[in-house]
């Protein structure tokens, strides 16, 4: 039996969950959006670690590789600096990646963006292994070159005219970084060579000297070498690999924030009229159930508060029935209720007239009777 009482339950409890689930949907879309918001906002983080690491690399360039306590300590704020913001950049891209499908249409920009990254990682790590073995001043290959050439100019019996020309073009080369200097450095050794070799100096002595300048001169072209591959003073060699992705790096960021901004907004806005309409329909669902129950409630009982009004007014005469359902509410039975009344108040009424129409009749004819 379904009472009026567990109707109303029942309805209650109903709009009660439409309502509890609008909040919950609101609750998602926020969650969503926030979700969303982190992980853009983690990408911007990650483009400015990535601009700040450039900077970093390039500040230990400019001033590291002519510190001398880089080579002789080997180490460096600026290269600590430069492998803290590389782990927290690739934190940050395999927190974007983890995230599921909130960017789940970036991941293959993100990829290339790791891959250059990766590239560019790379290629600073065999820079700063090509400084340190290059070295500056009293340091690495410079450093053991600098032994040599200071080692031939204590010899007197060399022509230290040409030793000074020789440092002259070492060092030319060494502040323009300029090929000629370094072929003309390996003529000037050649032609010293051929003059030491023709000097009357004792033969061991001579050998030894001869062995300094193949050393000096070894040196100073692995020097030549190492700086082509680095790259420094011409922005050639790894330095120009790193530039260039640099460069890719920041084209494929700059792209990747302006997708993620495109995405973050098609999807709110998605999240937005999506949510707007459930939550508009559940509103609409829960004003339709309270608008059908109040009319199923109201219409009975107007119905039967008219047919009562009638019954009234006619002086309990009207014989009108009552419509009536199989309904177990309290307002079904009450109009069934009211129907037996009725019918039995009617029957009574109407005896009750018979039997006062009988009584009037028989006085009436009793005085016709006492009159004759």
């Amino acid at each position: 039996m379904r009472t009026l009482r567990q109707k109303l339950l029942a309805t209650f409890f109903l709009l009660t969950s439409i309502t509890v689930g609008v909040i919950l949907l609101f609750f998602n879309f926020d969650d969503k959006k926030n979700e969303t918001n982190h992980q853009v906002e983690i990408l911007n983080t990650t483009h400015q670690l990535i601009l700040k690491d450039f900077i970093v690399f390039e500040d230990f360039l400019s001033y590291e590789t002519i510190n001398p306590l880089f080579f002789e300590l080997e180490q460096s704020i600026y290269l600590m600096k430069h492998e803290e913001l590389l782990s927290r950049i690739h934190h940050n891209f395999d927190s974007v990646a983890a995230s599921g499908k909130v960017l789940s249409k970036v991941f293959n920009q993100i990829d290339s963006i790791s891959a250059a990254l990766d590239s560019y990682e790379k290629y600073t790590h065999e820079m700063v292994a090509l400084v340190k073995l290059r070295g500056f001043k009293d340091y690495g290959l410079e450093g053991k070159m600098r032994e040599e050439i200071h080692a031939l100019e204590r010899y007197k019996e060399l022509n230290q005219i040409a030793v000074l020309t020789l440092r002259r073009h070492e060092k030319d080369f060494l502040l323009r970084g300029q090929q000629n200097y370094a072929s003309e450095h390996k003529e000037l050794v050649r032609n010293f060579t051929n003059e030491i070799l023709a000097q009357n100096i004792p033969k061991e002595r001579k050998e030894l000297i001869l062995n300094k300048l193949n050393n000096y001169s070894r040196y100073f072209q692995q020097i030549v070498i190492l700086d082509q591959k680095i790259g420094l003073k011409h922005n050639d060699g790894l330095k120009f690999l790193t530039r260039s992705r640099i460069t890719e790096i920041q084209f494929l960021m700059e792209d990747l924030t302006k997708q993620v901004s495109q995405i973050r907004h098609s999807r709110l806005s998605a999240w937005k009229y999506l949510y707007i309409t459930i939550a508009l329909l559940l509103v609409g669902v829960s004003l339709f159930i309270a608008f059908f129950l109040s009319k199923r409630i109201s219409i009975k009982l107007s119905y039967l508060s008219q047919h009562m009004a009638e019954f009234v007014g006619s002086d309990f005469t009207s014989t009108t029935s009552v419509d009536t359902d199989n309904e177990e509410d309290e307002i079904s039975q009450l109009l069934r209720n009211y129907q037996v009344l009725h019918s039995k108040s009617s029957r009574l009424i109407s005896d009750f007239r018979v039997m006062v129409h009988e009584a009037t009749a028989e006085v009436v004819l009793q005085k016709e009777r006492i009159e004759k």
